[in-house]
């Protein structure tokens, strides 16, 4: 079970726009990246989890979720809205991409004291590979 929950990495990540985010696609996803951090740390499910390592749990469930909506174009052709970024059709698959970069990066900063070796790799994505 995620150190997160959905609701939670909602709020973590200011994803105003619920709909544009669907429920189940945001759990999935909390669940994998819960996986990749227990099996990638030192970390366990007994006893109390760090802010640093739900906040990361939160920043990675959301970061796979925005890499799925880009490269599935399951999004609607309305403007998107987080708390730094707001996107227009045009740029909205590359937006995505990069955005989810970011919070990849942030959550594996986050969990570098508990990694049992480095941090995964990036997923790089060059324009034109996400449509």
């Amino acid at each position: 079970m995620a150190f997160v929950s959905e609701h939670e990495a909602r709020r973590e990540c200011d994803l105003r726009n619920f709909g544009q985010v669907p429920s189940d696609l945001l759990r999935w996803n909390l669940e994998k990246a819960h996986r990749e951090i227990l099996e990638q740390t030192t970390l366990t499910e007994a006893g109390l989890i760090p802010d640093e390592v739900k906040r990361s749990e939160a920043l990675l469930g959301v970061s796979h979720t925005l890499r799925a909506l880009a490269v599935s174009s399951t999004l609607t052709a309305q403007d998107w809205r987080t708390k730094n970024l707001r996107m227009d059709e045009p740029s909205r698959v590359q937006g995505l991409m990069d955005l989810s970069q970011q919070l990849w990066r942030e959550a594996w900063d986050l969990l570098r004291p508990w990694l049992k070796t480095r941090a995964p790799g990036v997923l790089l994505v060059r324009p034109g590979d996400a449509r």
